[in-house]
């Protein structure tokens, strides 16, 4: 071979972009971190586009649906009529106890692990509504208030019963959990 052969040979690296690569590198080197891992993952070509899939996936992880029976429905009113009634009874404080009674009655059945939030939400607001109405049955007549003291009482039951199943059902979790 001849020298003009070695040349041309050489000549055809591109010796300029070789010395802009190794510069660069050595710029992120001494760079702050940040800038340093996003020319790695440039360079590497990883980053966020190479690990989402290729695909998108339209399938739905499955989810358990409530479980809403006739059965649970029955047990949550009838556990929470007569809870609130005991209550509205033997403490004197009007609707409050009432609520307090819907509340101890979630809590149970959280806690032996019959209470689900629906059945318990449906009766919870049933019965506080009904017990507000027949409570103050003379002023809802007169007043016309009907709706807003079903509606009021409503979310209050629903809001005791909650979180009395919320409350029961966690403290079951707990006691049941091994540790």
């Amino acid at each position: 071979m001849s020298r003009s052969d070695e040349l041309e040979y050489d000549s055809e690296v591109d010796i300029d972009g070789l010395l802009s690569e190794d510069q660069e590198s050595d710029r992120s080197d001494r760079g702050d971190p940040a800038e340093r891992s996003s020319n790695h993952e440039t360079a590497s070509g990883g980053g966020l586009r190479s690990r989402l899939p290729s695909r998108p996936s339209f399938s739905r992880p499955s989810l358990p649906l409530p479980r809403f029976t006739i059965r649970g429905l029955g047990l949550s009113l009838v556990v929470s009529i007569v809870a609130f009634v005991a209550a509205s009874l033997v403490v004197p404080l009007g609707g409050i106890a009432g609520l307090v009674g819907i509340f101890v009655a979630a809590f149970g059945l959280g806690l032996v692990g019959h209470g689900h939030y629906l059945e318990l939400a449906v009766a919870g607001a049933g019965t506080a509504a009904a017990g507000t109405l027949l409570s103050q049955l003379f002023i809802a007549a007169v007043a016309d208030l009907t709706v807003p003291l079903a509606a009021v009482g409503g979310t209050a039951g629903l809001l005791a019963a909650v979180l009395g199943c919320y409350f029961g059902r966690d403290l079951h979790d707990g006691l049941t959990r091994g540790v």
